[in-house]
């Protein structure tokens, strides 16, 4: 919605605080953990499972590809379907689209999905840089990058900041992706920490983001 002259003008009229502090998401995400591992940890709450809109399904989800159509779920780019179980982590099929046709800006795509679907949850985990068609490094960035990117709020002018419910995210691949793994999250990131910071100041009102 528009915002109306007489809120822009508030808006501008705006001054901020002396302890004001311009780019909340340093803070914000600076405690969230991005971590590599061979198995699910036991205290993730979500684990996301890449599925393609063709192909086999992948036996941790325990479902076959009828029962996932009947769903409403046939594995494009960006849909989701949670499976909760009892007194284990909840499993989320993860649309990646056509798996012959499977890049770094799909898996991003996907783990920004994947994200929003289980925002309130704290620990995720997920397999999606493990895949074969996209090489480890690059497949770690995108995810990271996906993930802390949807996580991305601006609400400083709202009452404060309110903090992100995500703390921890656990990449899943084969031992010998590892140490490409934790380059690309390494970078990933880096990266998305960089793009958080542009965007906080990007929002901020002209009367805030003054030269001091």
């Amino acid at each position: 919605m528009p915002i109306g002259e007489n809120e822009l003008k508030r808006a501008r009229a705006r001054k901020a605080p002396a302890d004001f502090d311009p780019t909340p998401s340093i803070r914000r995400f600076s405690g969230v953990t991005i971590d590599v591992a061979a198995s699910v940890p036991s205290g993730a709450d979500c684990v996301g499972i890449p599925v393609g809109a063709d192909g086999e399904i992948p036996a941790t989800l325990g479902l076959d590809r009828e029962t996932l159509t009947r769903s409403g779920f046939d594995g494009a780019v960006g849909q989701t379907l949670i499976l909760p179980r009892q007194n284990e982590p909840t499993l989320v099929a993860v649309g990646i689209g056509d798996p012959t046709e499977l890049d770094a800006a799909t898996l991003r795509d996907a783990a920004a999905a994947f994200t929003r679907a289980v925002s309130k949850y704290s620990h995720l985990a997920t397999t999606l840089a493990d895949v074969v068609k996209v090489p480890p490094e690059a497949a770690a960035q995108a995810v990271v990058e996906g993930a802390l990117l949807a996580s991305y709020r601006f609400d400083l002018l709202k009452g404060g900041t309110h903090g992100t419910a995500l703390k921890t995210l656990t990449l899943v691949g084969s031992p010998e992706r590892a140490t490409p793994l934790e380059r690309g999250a390494e970078r990933g990131q880096t990266l998305a920490g960089a793009v958080m910071i542009a965007r906080d100041l990007a929002n901020l009102p002209a009367s805030y983001l003054t030269a001091s």
